[in-house]
């Protein structure tokens, strides 16, 4: 299955600026949030393509963590808790100064 977004560095910057760490927090794992601010918005379109891919329904956000710059994903939800890596879960993210791309395909069957 394939799972695509796209977001707005503007929009992004926006919520942050409005909603502050309460929008971080509520979005990223402790450990994504040790990471470079600069990648929050590709590590939020990662997370959307990835709970499209799997056709997660009922997440929190938390429970899809980057890992390793997106070498590596994490999922706590809907019954998974399993770390895919590019064997399974091949993760594509392109961006530009105006917006950030990603991509997901699952590469298994089965995996989820």
């Amino acid at each position: 299955m394939l799972g695509i977004d796209l977001v707005e560095a503007r929009d992004f910057k926006q919520a942050v600026e409005k909603y502050g760490d309460y929008f971080l927090k509520k979005i990223f794992t402790e450990a994504e949030l040790e990471s470079s601010p600069a990648k929050f918005a590709s590590y939020f379109a990662i997370k959307e393509a990835v709970v499209k891919a799997l056709g997660l329904k009922d997440f929190k956000w938390q429970d899809v963590e980057i890992r390793n710059n997106g070498d590596e994903v994490k999922i706590t939800t809907s019954g998974i808790n399993r770390i895919f890596n590019s064997k399974d879960l091949n993760i594509s993210v392109s961006s530009s100064r105006n917006c950030v791309v990603a991509t997901a395909l699952l590469l298994t069957t089965g995996a989820a």
